[in-house]
């Protein structure tokens, strides 16, 4: 889907105005597609709120990702490799708030390591 336009959802056009526009099956729910109207299941807008819902509702957990995927073409590849990475040396890690905190001392001298956590960083802030 190109940018959203002054036609789509007001809640597609905040999310892509800051950088994270929603998934497809979101989109189409939100913009009352004809496949997400059902007389049993309700309109799009319902349909995206019970979509969401699967997610908020759920206590998080530190070291998965899957609310994510709420958002369009979003790589998990990066997230893996830190979480695995540090994991690997035996460093308690999560993936949230990295853009407001530095990275684990002793994850330090990886480089690449390093690198991915300062991508997703940037990404985050």
């Amino acid at each position: 889907m190109a940018a959203p336009s002054d036609d789509d959802h007001e809640l597609l056009r905040a999310f892509d105005a800051i950088g994270c526009p929603l998934n497809r099956t979101l989109q189409e729910m939100l913009n009352e597609h004809a496949k997400h109207c059902t007389e049993r299941r309700g309109c799009g807008y319902t349909q995206a709120t019970r979509h969401v819902a699967k997610h908020l509702n759920n206590v998080r957990k530190p070291l998965e990702y899957d609310e994510i995927t709420l958002f369009l073409d979003r790589d998990s590849s990066v997230l893996r490799a830190l979480l695995d990475g540090a994991a690997a040396q035996g460093v308690p890690f999560t993936w949230r708030n990295l853009d407001r905190r530095p990275p684990p001392v002793a994850m330090r001298d990886d480089p690449a390591w390093c690198a991915l956590y300062e991508r997703e960083a940037a990404r985050q802030a």
